[in-house]
């Protein structure tokens, strides 16, 4: 009697573990997510200096961040795009459920947003299909189009969110590298 309750309370601690491990809809993490935690990248797949983060509010509510400083000798105005999502966390695929979107002001601004909503899925998916099971990064050979092609991903489960800690070109050209 005594093995079955220790046997009980062991699979109804590894099903809590496990179902506390999930932030992204659909990715078990190694190291789950808090309430308030983030990642920001250095972007280098745009011609100015960009930034994009994603922060985690709770299963079911997130913000990405695009940000390009001002540069007064390209007449480059500071660009600041944030966009609220919530999210359906009993999904075991990324399901937008409300969406807010601040600072984008122009028509150039579209492509920016629809970058970020691409980032988003595509982080979502590549970080599902890259199960880390220990405290060890993983670089994956993937072919990525937002990226023009085949890119090495660089996963580590201390990176919240995604697991993402790089995407280099086939070359070895950092283009998203990580900054926090």
């Amino acid at each position: 009697m005594k093995s079955l309750k220790k046997c009980v309370f062991a699979l109804l601690f590894a099903s809590l573990s496990l179902s506390c491990a999930v932030a992204v809809p659909g990715m078990v993490q190694y190291l789950p997510d808090s309430s308030g935690e983030y990642v920001y990248y250095k972007d280098n797949s745009f011609t100015r200096t960009s930034y994009v983060g994603f922060l985690y509010y709770d299963d079911s509510t997130y913000a990405l961040r695009y940000y390009a400083p001002a540069v007064a000798s390209e007449k480059l105005v500071e660009k600041d795009i944030i966009l609220y999502f919530s999210v359906n966390p009993e999904s075991s695929v990324l399901e937008l459920t409300g969406e807010k979107i601040v600072g984008a002001t122009e028509q150039s601004d579209t492509d920016i947003v629809n970058y970020m909503h691409d980032l988003f899925y595509e982080f979502t998916s590549r970080g599902q299909a890259a199960f880390l099971t220990d405290n060890s990064r993983i670089e994956s050979r993937q072919d990525f189009a937002q990226f023009g092609g085949t890119v090495v991903i660089v996963f580590n489960p201390q990176v919240p969110l995604f697991n993402i800690e790089a995407i280099k070109s086939a070359s070895g050209t950092n283009i998203l590298q990580l900054m926090t």
